[in-house]
């Protein structure tokens, strides 16, 4: 009877009950306690004596009202409310407990109960806060003082404050290759910001601003997330002012690249141009991920709610040498080439070691030595009116999922290569090894212009720099 493990033992039946009058007191509306009656209790009996200490007995009910808690909300509340206890054995089986309000616990029963109108409000005030937390309101409010928007002469994302003294995490491809931008903080002030570091192979930056005392937000655990769990995606779309958006959803599914082994979390939490960079957060408010793509079209079918986000223990791994102002990125060929195709007014670069077939001006391949990674740039002429460039991408997807059976389609999205509008497609097949293509399709009078990339997946990881450069620096 002596053991700590006796004593768990019978606590346990002492939080059972603890939980009934919870939830007797949420039917009831707190109109009291004076009409409880311990003797009329069933619940089995528990021995509660003097020979437990007063400290013991403290540490337990504490313990215990922390286990009934279901949100970090709630469980705030019982750390404060409940700090600072005493405890006295009365005799006759029974302890008081006084604090934040009076509680008693009766040897004959095993009953935890409030004895005044603050021990009430200490109950009421969990039950509040877990469902307060459960509907995601205090997620939200936690963390919307740590959202920014992240603005560069060609992009507009949002990033997440990491530190009080100014470090934010967003997107690499939000901030590219810009090294100042404009950070927007919740509460209207403006910065110009600094990158200190990029990781290309999972899309982060991070970025640092002259300001202390921030609101930074709670990196989470993104290993214990479980599909079903509800998370909520928090941002600023680039089309909206205002305070900072938040959209709930739950989460789908998990992803990761084969080639690189980075994670990323599927869910249907909405996710708009601007929302690249944002916080996907937990009902505790916690980061459990960076909001990085969206696919719009799979099989050549529109889809909604595929929404991704790299998960935060990916970003955990690099952040700390991201911060200390170093980057990882993807090699680049120094040495690079110009090719025109006066025929159909364009030029493209690529690197100097490639070669160019140009026997059909129509359809231009340049590729490497290898064979392992190559351009193909098709020009299509005269096509009607009626025509368009979501047409012609539709019309390739579905070929596509003809012809190639294991066909997997990343993402589609609207982008701008070299001055140009377009639409991007990267997806994936094997065809011998597995291949990774990413195509850019633009509309210029009555010409698309069809420019198609092409590499082993199992060199993309290093290559993907390179396949940027490329459509960059595409001009007709």
């Amino acid at each position: 009877m002596n053991g700590r493990s006796t004593i768990n033992r019978r606590f346990s039946l002492i939080i059972i009950n603890i939980f009934f009058f919870l939830s007797a007191v949420c039917i009831t509306g707190c109109k009291g306690f004076s009409d409880v009656n311990p003797a009329a209790d069933t619940s089995p009996v528990v021995t509660i004596s003097s020979q437990y200490s007063q400290n013991e007995v403290i540490i337990l009910m504490r313990d215990y009202l922390l286990n009934w808690t279901r949100t970090q909300l709630a469980k705030d509340i019982v750390q404060t409310k409940m700090s600072v206890l005493h405890a006295s054995f009365l005799g006759d089986g029974l302890w008081e407990i006084s604090g934040e309000g009076t509680w008693r616990l009766y040897e004959t029963t095993g009953k935890i109960e409030p004895r005044d109108e603050a021990a009430l409000r200490v109950l009421q005030s969990i039950v509040d806060a877990n469902q307060v937390a459960s509907s995601g309101i205090y997620a939200v409010s936690k963390i919307t003082s740590s959202v920014v928007r992240v603005v560069t002469q060609s992009e507009v994302g949002s990033g997440v404050i990491i530190s009080v003294d100014g470090y934010i995490l967003t997107n690499n491809h939000v901030v590219q290759d810009t090294l100042l931008v404009t950070v927007c903080l919740a509460g209207g002030e403006t910065y110009t910001g600094t990158v200190t570091g990029r990781d290309e192979i999972r899309d982060i930056a991070v970025i640092k601003i002259a300001a202390s005392g921030l609101s930074a937000a709670t990196l989470g655990n993104s290993d214990n997330l479980l599909a079903g769990e509800k998370v909520i995606s928090m941002s600023y779309p680039v089309s909206l002012s205002g305070t900072v958006t938040a959209t709930e959803g739950v989460i789908s599914a998990f992803y990761t690249q084969k080639s690189t082994a980075v994670h990323s979390i599927q869910t249907d939490a909405a996710m708009n141009p601007g929302s690249s960079g944002g916080p996907l957060i937990n009902l505790s408010g916690e980061v459990v991920g960076i909001n990085s793509w969206v696919v719009k079209v799979s099989n050549g079918t529109l889809i909604e709610g595929a929404n991704f986000a790299l998960t935060i223990n990916d970003v955990k791994e690099v952040l700390p040498l991201l911060m200390a102002g170093e980057s990882i990125l993807v090699p680049v060929v120094d040495s690079w080439k110009s090719f025109t195709n006066k025929a159909y007014t364009y030029s493209i670069s690529y690197p100097d070691s490639w070669t160019v077939d140009d026997q059909n001006m129509k359809y231009v391949r340049i590729r490497n030595s290898t064979s392992k990674m190559g351009v193909d740039i098709a020009t299509i002429t005269n096509i009607s009116a009626q025509s368009t460039v979501e047409d012609f991408v539709k019309t390739n997807i579905q070929q596509l999922q003809s012809d190639k059976p294991d066909f997997q389609l990343i993402y589609q999205k609207e982008v701008n290569y070299g001055g140009y509008s377009g639409i991007e497609i990267a997806y994936v097949y094997t065809e011998g090894s597995e291949w990774y293509f990413q195509h850019f399709f633009t509309q210029a009078g009555n010409s698309i212009y069809h420019i198609r990339v092409w590499v082993e997946e199992s060199q993309y990881n290093i290559n993907s720099a390179k396949i940027d450069t490329i459509l960059d620096s595409f001009h007709l």
